[in-house]
């Protein structure tokens, strides 16, 4: 399975991407945030690099939360080979 990657672009114009398929173990992991904010950077800072985390730093609030919602959107549930199969 090709890794597929949803791209942003930092303020400096420097292109970063994070994974489109998330492993449930991160999902686990950011399960008790205490609110939609910090369920957004626990996930964010589980998956991204560190390039990537010092550019999501440098914008807004704002920024970060649009970039997060299209992230989700575009989001893929993983499938296992045994979930297919009837």
């Amino acid at each position: 399975m090709a890794l597929e990657l949803f791209h942003f672009t930092g303020n400096d114009g420097t292109k970063f991407t994070l994974p489109k398929v998330i492993k449930s173990g991160v999902l686990r992991k950011a399960r008790n945030a205490r609110d939609d904010v910090d369920y957004a950077y626990n996930v964010i800072e589980l998956v991204a690099d560190g390039p990537a985390l010092d550019a999501l730093d440098e914008m807004t609030a704002k920024e970060v939360a649009d970039i997060f919602k299209d992230w989700m959107q575009g989001m893929q549930p993983g499938e296992s080979s045994a979930s297919s199969a009837s």
